[in-house]
């Protein structure tokens, strides 16, 4: 989560857009979003890997710590905002629910 600076929301959320697209692209990548408030103070993203391991993996390109350092030029985030809270997945099959969790 990023506080913007006064005009550069979409700036910021452009680069985060570009970031998913290339995370996109990295093995087990499941889905990622950018959120951006409406009085331009706020930008969130998210992404979601299978597992962690994959993740980690994913923040160690070159390219990908390129892209969070010109982020980190513009602002600060602040990755520790939220907390993991379950989320119930509706089901793709018959039988149990399926709780995942989202950072």
């Amino acid at each position: 989560m990023w506080t913007v600076p006064s005009g550069r929301q979409h700036e910021i959320t452009e680069a985060l857009r570009a970031a998913l697209e290339k995370l996109r692209r990295v093995d087990g990548f499941i889905e990622g979003d950018v959120l951006a408030n409406d009085d331009d103070t706020k930008v969130a993203a998210f992404v979601r890997f299978r597992v962690g391991e994959e993740w980690q993996r994913a923040t160690e390109f070159e390219e990908f710590r390129e892209q969070m350092r010109a982020l980190e030029a513009i602002d600060s985030s602040h990755p520790n905002a939220y907390q993991r809270i379950p989320v119930i997945a509706p089901p793709t099959h018959r039988g149990p629910r399926k709780v995942s969790h989202c950072r």
